[in-house]
């Protein structure tokens, strides 16, 4: 009786740890990307907002992360604010300046915690709701460089809170690959909206010279489809405000509303 109930102890035991486990993700000279997914990443509901980093990375408080449930988080509440963390672990110490990007551009606020090379963790915050300027990158999504690349094993932290709901997608890059990347994504958005452009005023044209206002509707059909994009991607209003995210939501429900309204009568 009492080998049984041993066992069924430490069965439970060891299925609770199992459940709660988190993936060590290991990175050496040859990584130059990773997108952190599922098991690699765990997170904690904070109902109230005011829990502290000092809390949250207390050893009380590291079992009540849970395992992320979907293939990417999100913040399910968008009242609350939610704490990730994810563990890396660098098997030789990188040369390669790095950063750890976060892809949904319309995410309020962003505050992320690494440890320096003395093991104290210094807080870098970015987001939506500031000020385009002070982001580390001008760029459409949000990065935060790491300081600390030595071989060891390490935690990340990040406190998300967000009027919309997102995903959190979380990436760790070189600084060439970023780079390489964000070149190659910022020359197909100036083709896209190159075509836009086009298209628009080739139809322009075509009205001054037949005068019908099917082909005026169509302009407006395309900017529409314009406006939309651009407030989706992130890159709309990296030169023209300060703080983008109340005019990208603005203008990204009136063009989706105007892109199926002139969408209903086209078709």
């Amino acid at each position: 009786m009492l080998l049984r109930t041993f066992f069924i102890s430490f069965i439970f035991f060891f299925s609770c740890t199992w459940l709660n486990a988190q993936n060590t993700v290991v990175f050496n000279k040859d990584t130059y990307e990773y997108i952190f997914k599922s098991g690699d990443v765990v997170a904690l509901e904070d109902s109230t907002n005011k829990l502290p980093f000092e809390i949250i990375s207390s050893a009380a408080y590291q079992n009540k992360f849970i395992p992320n449930k979907d293939y990417y988080p999100k913040n399910y509440n968008q009242n609350y604010s939610y704490w990730y963390r994810v563990k890396v672990r660098f098997n030789e110490d990188l040369d390669k300046t790095s950063v750890i990007e976060f892809f949904d551009q319309v995410t309020d606020y962003i505050d992320a915690y690494f440890p320096d090379e003395n093991g104290k963790y210094v807080k870098a915050n970015t987001g939506a709701d500031l000020k385009f300027q002070d982001r580390l990158f001008r760029h459409k999504n949000f990065e935060f460089l790491i300081q600390n690349l030595k071989k060891e094993s390490i935690y990340y932290y990040f406190k998300v809170k967000s009027k919309d709901k997102v995903n959190v997608i979380i990436v760790f890059r070189t600084v060439e690959r970023f780079i390489q990347y964000s070149l190659t994504e910022y020359l197909t958005y100036g083709l896209f909206y190159g075509m836009i452009f086009i298209f628009s005023f080739h139809n322009l044209l075509m009205y001054l010279a037949v005068r019908r206002k099917q082909y005026l509707y169509y302009i407006l059909y395309i900017i529409s489809v314009g406006l939309y994009e651009v407030s989706v991607d992130g890159i709309a209003f990296q030169v023209l405000v300060a703080k983008p995210s109340r005019l990208e939501r603005i203008c990204l429900w009136r063009g989706f509303i105007l892109y199926q309204f002139l969408r209903l009568n086209f078709y």
